[in-house]
């Protein structure tokens, strides 16, 4: 994780940049697991079959880059 502070417009803004995870990432709600992604700038939650096809191309693609 990194944390910068920047001036846009004559604002301080805080950027945070994180890097890609090597495996799936899981959120816990209560008793639910949930997968996000993100999409521009917003997060998305996804279905479990948009997560399944989410995983076969996301890690398919990153396996092949390394």
């Amino acid at each position: 994780v990194q944390i910068k502070f920047e001036s846009l417009d004559g604002k301080e803004i805080c950027r945070v940049s994180i890097l890609p995870s090597d495996e799936p990432v899981f959120l816990k709600n209560n008793n639910e697991t949930e997968f996000h992604i993100r999409s521009g700038n917003a997060s998305k939650k996804l279905s479990t079959q948009e997560f399944y096809a989410y995983l076969q191309k996301h890690w398919r693609l990153r396996k092949m880059r390394n």
